[in-house]
């Protein structure tokens, strides 16, 4: 996807609150800003970043870590919605 971080608010730790800007290739070649909050973290236990523009209609995605024997288990769930969804519904 050309996932590329452009900038980030509040610097390098991650906080409710902080703004991340990005660009995706949604479409090979064609890079599309996105924008993401972080509004839930729970150190060490979750984040959550949520869309604030960009590709989705809707991107909300939670991010859980468990301490497992020999590392750490890392959990995604993601909620979204695509553009004019109720075309392929």
């Amino acid at each position: 996807m050309g996932f590329n971080i452009l900038d980030s608010s509040g610097g390098s730790k991650l906080h409710s609150g902080q703004i991340i800007r990005y660009t995706v290739n949604v479409v090979p070649g064609i890079p599309v800003l996105w924008v993401t909050e972080i509004t839930h973290v729970d150190e060490p236990v979750f984040f959550v970043d949520e869309q604030r523009s960009g590709p989705f209609s809707l991107w909300q995605h939670h991010h859980r870590f468990k301490e497992v024997e020999g590392g750490v288990e890392m959990t995604d769930e993601v909620n979204y919605a695509i553009p004019f969804g109720f075309i392929v519904d």
